[in-house]
C-alpha cells in the first residue's frame, strides 16, 4: 500500500483527480478501503513495543535411581532340557510260547518283581519234570556206586585171604608131589584153583582202584543233570515277565493269545528313581562349571531349580556329558532331580535355572538400567555419567522380577544407578531424581543359599 501511495504522489494533483473521477463509484470505495487499511497497518507497526529477550534454560530430565550395593552373588542361567533316564529296559521273550495274559498297561507304575506278561508254561513244565527225573536217576546211580565200592572193598579183603590160603595149599601139594604122595594131576588142579583165585583178587582190586574214576563220572552226570534242571527251571521262570525295578511302563507290544518267539519285544519300562534332566550348557560358562564340580568334595552338585507346570522342584547339576551333541557348541549337563513329582515324565521338556558359582563385588540392577550391551549411567552432581560394565549373568528374584548382575571398577557402594530408560541418555545430561528414597540394589539371592 505504501508503494501505491508513493506512486500516486509522483503524479500531478490534477491528473490524479482526473483518474479518480474516471473511476466508477464502486472502485473508488474499494480504493478508499485499501488506503485506510494500509494507513492502519503502518500505524500499528510503527507504534508496536519492542519484544522482550527470552533466555533459554537447559532442560532437566526426570529419572529414578537405586543405590549400588556390591556383594557376592551367584549368577543364574536359564536352560531348557528334557527328562531322560539311563535305566530304560526293553524286555523280550526268551522262550517260544503263547501269551496267556498281559497284566501290564501303558503308563502304569509298577514295583520290582510285579508280573507284567504271563506266557504259557506247559512245555516248560514238562521239560522241568524230565530233567528232574534225570537228576533223581543220577543221584541214585551215584549212591549205588558208593555202596558197590563198600562191597568191593569188603570182598577184596576176603579175596586176599582166599588167595593166601590157596598159596599155602599149593605149597603143601608141591611137597606131597615131591614125595610122590600125590599125582601130577592133583597138583595141577590145585595150581589152577590158585590162579583163578589170583585172577579174582586182581579183578576186585582193579574195581577198588578204579572207584575214583567211576565216582567222578557219576558225579559229572549228576552235575549235568542238576544244570539241566536249573536251566529248565530258568526257562520256566522266563514265562513270567516281571519288572526288574520300580518304574513306569511306556509301551506294551502284544496282547493275550499272540505267539512269541525268542527275541520278540514284550514290554518297555523305565526306572522312575533314576530320572535325570539333560540340558545343553553354554560354552561361555562351561569352564566355571567344570572347576566348580571338581571342587565339590561332598559330591553334591550345583543348585538348580526345575519348573514344571508351575511346580518348582529342587535339582542339582550332577555331572557333564562326555561328548558334544550334534548341533550344540557346548556339552550337555545332567541334572539329578531331588524331589519326587508326578509331572516328571520321561521325554518331557522342562525349564531350569542353574546357579553358577558366586561372583564377588556384584551389583544387581533391573534390565532397564542397561544401555546397549555393556553400559549404564550414574547420577553425579545432577548429571549423567556413563560407565562400561561387565555383565556376569542374570537373576530372577522370588517375585519373578528379572535383573542383570554387573560389575565395574568405577561402581562404588551407594552410587546412584539410573533405572530409567532415556532415549537421549549421554554423559553430562542434566537430570533430576524423582524417587524420594532411592532403592538399594540388594534384591538378590542369599549367597549362602546359592552355595547349597
Amino acid at each position: 500500500m505504501q508503494a501505491i501511495l508513493s506512486k500516486l504522489r509522483e503524479y500531478p494533483p490534477k491528473a490524479v483527480a482526473t483518474v479518480i473521477r474516471s473511476l466508477s463509484r464502486k472502485n473508488r470505495i474499494l480504493i478508499g478501503i485499501l488506503v485506510v487499511a494500509g494507513v492502519s497497518v503502518s500505524l500499528i507497526y510503527v507504534t508496536a513495543p519492542e519484544p522482550a529477550v527470552v533466555v533459554v534454560e537447559e532442560e532437566t530430565w526426570p529419572v529414578t535411581t537405586m543405590l549400588a550395593n556390591p556383594a557376592p552373588v551367584s549368577p543364574q542361567i536359564t536352560l531348557y532340557g528334557r527328562v531322560e533316564t539311563p535305566r530304560t529296559a526293553l524286555l523280550t521273550a526268551s522262550v517260544n510260547a503263547h501269551v496267556r495274559s498281559v497284566p501290564a498297561l501303558e503308563g502304569q507304575l509298577v514295583q520290582e518283581d510285579d508280573l507284567l506278561i504271563m506266557l504259557d508254561n506247559t512245555d516248560a513244565k514238562l521239560v522241568v519234570d524230565r530233567y528232574r527225573a534225570d537228576l533223581a536217576e543220577a543221584t541214585a546211580n551215584l549212591e549205588s556206586l558208593r555202596l558197590q565200592d563198600q562191597d568191593n572193598r569188603e570182598i577184596l579183603a576176603h579175596e586176599k585171604e582166599l588167595y593166601g590160603l590157596s598159596q599155602k595149599k599149593v605149597q603143601r601139594h608141591k611137597q606131597l608131589r615131591s614125595n610122590s604122595s600125590i599125582s601130577e594131576e592133583i597138583l595141577n588142579s590145585v595150581l589152577r584153583e590158585s590162579h583163578l583165585q589170583a585172577i579174582s583178587l586182581q579183578a576186585k582190586a582193579g574195581l577198588v582202584r578204579d572207584f575214583e574214576n567211576r565216582l567222578a563220572r557219576s558225579q559229572a552226570r549228576l552235575q549235568r543233570a542238576e544244570a539241566s534242571l536249573k536251566e529248565a527251571q530258568v526257562q520256566l521262570a522266563r514265562t513270567e515277565i516281571r519288572a526288574p525295578f520300580d518304574g513306569k511302563v511306556t509301551k506294551v507290544y502284544l496282547a493275550t493269545g499272540e505267539r512269541v518267539s525268542v527275541g520278540t519285544n514284550l514290554v518297555e519300562l523305565y526306572d522312575t528313581a533314576s530320572l535325570e534332566i539333560r540340558a545343553p550348557i553354554p560354552s561361555r560358562v562351561l569352564s566355571k562349571l567344570q572347576h566348580a564340580l571338581l571342587e565339590r568334595s561332598d559330591g553334591v552338585g550345583l543348585k538348580t531349580d526345575v519348573s514344571i507346570d508351575g511346580v518348582k522342584l529342587n535339582a542339582s547339576l550332577a555331572r557333564l556329558s562326555g561328548k558334544v551333541s550334534a548341533g550344540h557348541s557346548g556339552v550337555d549337563g545332567l541334572f539329578k532331580v531331588l524331589d519326587e513329582s508326578e509331572q516328571l515324565v520321561l521325554g518331557r521338556a522342562v525349564n531350569l535355572i542353574l546357579y553358577l558359582p558366586p561372583e564377588a563385588d556384584v551389583v544387581t540392577v533391573p534390565i532397564q538400567s542397561i544401555y546397549g550391551e555393556d553400559r549404564l549411567f550414574l547420577v553425579k552432581a545432577g548429571r549423567l555419567q556413563g560407565i562400561t560394565i561387565e555383565r556376569l549373568g542374570e537373576y530372577a528374584d522370588n517375585k519373578g522380577h528379572f535383573h542383570v548382575l554387573v560389575r565395574a571398577p568405577e561402581l562404588k557402594s551407594s552410587d546412584q544407578i539410573v533405572t530409567t530408560q532415556l532415549t537421549n541418555a549421554i554423559s553430562g545430561l542434566k537430570v533430576s531424581v524423582n524417587n524420594e528414597q532411592p532403592a538399594i540394589a540388594v534384591d538378590h539371592p542369599d549367597s549362602s543359599d546359592n552355595n547349597s
